[in-house]
C-alpha cells in the first residue's frame, strides 16, 4: 500500500470510529410528540420511570458544539420516553456536560417519563431552564408580557380600534373578536393581528405571520427566527413540540401544513397566568388559513375560560 492509500485508509477508519462513537440522536416522529418541560406534570399523570438521554461520545463529541450536544441528549431522552409509551417528560436543571482531554465531548440529561391522559396540563409556576453558562432562572426572571404589537391587555375596544387606525391599518370584527390589518407599534414585521376581549377588556392578542411560500424552508426559518427572538426576551420555552416529517419537506409541504402533519409549537408560561404560545399550521378547530400564530394570553382570559369551563389556547382566534 502506498503512502496516499494508507492516509486515505486511516482517514476513513478514523471517520468511521467517530461516527460510531459520537451519539447524534435524530428526533423521531414519536419522540417529537413528547412534551418535555421543567414543569411538574399534573397529578393525573402516571410515572413510567426515569429516562436518560445522552449526546456525543469519547470520539467525535469534541468536534460538536455544546448546543448541539445538548440537543442530541434531549432528542435521545424524548425518543427513549416515546419507546416507553410516555407522552410527557419532566426534567429539572441544565443537561450535564462531560469532558475528555479538556474538551467538552458529552451531554447527559435525566428526567422522568409520564403517561398523561388527554387534556392534562402541567402545573403553573415553573421557570424556564437557564441557558448554558448562566445561573438558573429565579422569580426575578423575564417579566410576563403586558400585551403585544402595540396593544395592551386591559385596553377597551375603543382604545384598541384607535391604536389600529392611527397606525394606518384597517379595523374589522365584532362580538368580542376583532382584527387589525397590522401592528399598532413598529415591529420590523407586518403581521395581521387578531384581538379577543373578555367583557370590555383586551385579554388575548394573536399575531399571524405568513411567509407566503409553498416550500418548507421559509416557513421553518421564520419560525426559528421568531423562536430565537422570544427566547432572548422570555428565556427558554417551558415546552416544545417540533416535527417536520421528511415527506413534508418537499412538494407535499403545503398539504402537510393545512392538515397539521407539520408540528412546530413552543410555549412560555408564568405563575401569574400569562402565556405566550407559538404554533405553525392551521387552527386545531379548523376555519383558518395556515400561518405561524403567536398568541399572547393574559390571566383574565384564563379566568374567563375557566369560568366557562373552556381551555384558553388561542386556537380559535
Amino acid at each position: 500500500m502506498n503512502l496516499l492509500r494508507m492516509i486515505a485508509a486511516l482517514a476513513f477508519a478514523g471517520s468511521s470510529v467517530t461516527l460510531m462513537n459520537c451519539k447524534t440522536a435524530t428526533l423521531s416522529n414519536e419522540g417529537a410528540a413528547i412534551e418535555n418541560a421543567t414543569a411538574p406534570p399534573p397529578a393525573t399523570c402516571r410515572s413510567l420511570g426515569p429516562v436518560t438521554g445522552r449526546g456525543g461520545g469519547s470520539f467525535g463529541g469534541g468536534w460538536v458544539s455544546n448546543e448541539n450536544l445538548i440537543e442530541y441528549a434531549m432528542n435521545d431522552m424524548r425518543n427513549k420516553a416515546a419507546e416507553m409509551g410516555a407522552n410527557y417528560v419532566h426534567y429539572a436543571g441544565n443537561p450535564t456536560l462531560g469532558s475528555s482531554e479538556g474538551t467538552t465531548s458529552t451531554a447527559t440529561v435525566t428526567g422522568t417519563a409520564y403517561r398523561c391522559p388527554p387534556g392534562a396540563e402541567a402545573e403553573e409556576g415553573s421557570m424556564p431552564v437557564a441557558a448554558e453558562g448562566t445561573a438558573p432562572a429565579k422569580s426575578s426572571g423575564p417579566k410576563p408580557p403586558i400585551g403585544a404589537a402595540g396593544f395592551d391587555f386591559g385596553d377597551s375596544v375603543v382604545d384598541a380600534e384607535a391604536a389600529c387606525t392611527e397606525a394606518g391599518h384597517e379595523w374589522t370584527g365584532d362580538d368580542g373578536r376583532f382584527r387589525c390589518s397590522g401592528p399598532a407599534a413598529r415591529m420590523g414585521l407586518d403581521p395581521n393581528v387578531v384581538l379577543q376581549f373578555c367583557g370590555e377588556s383586551l385579554c388575548a392578542v394573536v399575531l399571524l405571520f405568513n411567509p407566503g411560500s409553498p416550500e418548507s424552508g421559509p416557513w421553518v426559518s421564520a419560525y426559528a427566527d421568531l423562536k430565537r427572538a422570544l427566547k432572548k426576551k422570555y428565556g427558554k420555552a417551558a415546552s416544545t413540540k417540533e416535527s417536520v416529517p421528511q415527506y413534508c419537506k418537499g412538494p407535499e409541504f403545503k398539504e402537510c401544513l393545512e392538515t397539521n402533519r407539520v408540528l412546530l409549537q413552543s410555549l412560555w408560561r408564568w405563575s401569574e397566568g400569562h402565556r405566550v404560545q407559538m404554533r405553525m399550521g392551521t387552527p386545531a378547530k379548523g376555519g383558518g388559513d395556515p400561518a405561524i400564530r403567536l398568541t399572547y394570553i393574559s390571566p383574565q382570559l384564563r379566568a374567563d375560560a375557566a369560568a366557562k369551563k373552556g381551555r384558553p389556547t388561542g386556537e380559535g382566534l
